[in-house]
């Protein structure tokens, strides 16, 4: 894999990631990260012990998925909201097909824009098995992220055909990002962006191709900086019967997520 684009600065980014993923001590920046400081503060602690469970890879030969699969499957909450394109997409109408969702906002310094090239590169790897698969990105920004700014970000991560980059107002976006285990966001004024090092360790960019790592290196220094959003990172997949099959987080490598999502999507 190629170096990642040199950071603009040699701060230390507050990176998003689950603690049950890493070992030994974490540095301060991480212990104090934007996913701790969201899921605590605001959500609760509940939410938090959820985060972290729902958000640990599973590598239990038992359980059968790469990633942490829901037993029972999780009922879904409804949404009806306009994408980048300015068209409708209501998940009930699509019934029948497989829904990847996570939440992103477009002036993420760190994570937000290699989740977004993990899920192009996931859509490479299912290749035909990609029909019938939707991929969602909710905004965690709704003031600030215009259409014509998700359209812009999503051309920058070639994904403008591809997914639904979802807008709203923050009161009907507030209950899907508590029950899709994102959390309310928290805006600060810290945009730090964060360093290779940072994102090596963290696995923001695990898996990632070289193509894949320069296009999310190149999106988040056009489009990151001015302000900070804390949230969770989940990413999620939703079932032919709209119930919550899986969940992953920022960590996930692709190839391993593509076959997780190619096994829910071919079930009969």
């Amino acid at each position: 894999m190629s170096a990642s684009t040199s950071s603009p600065t040699d701060d230390q980014p507050d990176i998003k990631d689950n603690p049950a993923e890493q070992e030994g001590e974490f540095p301060r920046s991480f212990l104090e990260s934007k996913l701790w400081f969201a899921a605590f503060a605001v959500v609760g602690v509940i939410v938090a012990i959820t985060a972290v469970i729902l958000l640990t890879r599973a590598d239990s030969a038992s359980q059968g998925f790469a990633y942490t699969e829901l037993v029972p499957p999780r009922e879904t909450l409804d949404f009806s909201l306009t994408n980048h394109r300015g068209e409708n997409f209501t998940l009930s109408d699509h019934a029948g097909e497989t829904t990847i969702l996570t939440f992103l906002y477009t002036s993420c310094t760190d994570v937000c824009p290699f989740i977004g090239a993990k899920l192009r590169q996931t859509l490479d790897l299912l290749g035909d098995d990609a029909e019938g698969v939707n991929v969602v990105a909710i905004t965690l920004d709704p003031e600030r992220d215009s259409p014509e700014r998700a359209a812009d970000y999503s051309r920058s991560l070639r994904m403008f055909d591809d997914w639904h980059y979802l807008l709203g107002e923050a009161e009907e976006l507030l209950p899907l990002w508590i029950h899709y285990f994102a959390g309310e966001p928290i805006i600060t004024d810290q945009a730090v962006f964060a360093t290779d090092e940072e994102i090596e360790l963290y696995g923001v960019n695990a898996g990632l191709t070289d193509l894949n790592e320069r296009t999310a290196n190149q999106t988040r220094f056009e489009f990151g900086g001015g302000y900070d959003v804390g949230h969770a990172t989940p990413v999620i997949v939703i079932d032919k019967d709209l119930k919550m099959r899986l969940v992953a987080g920022q960590s996930l490598e692709p190839d391993r997520f593509a076959e997780d999502v190619r096994r829910i999507h071919t079930e009969s």
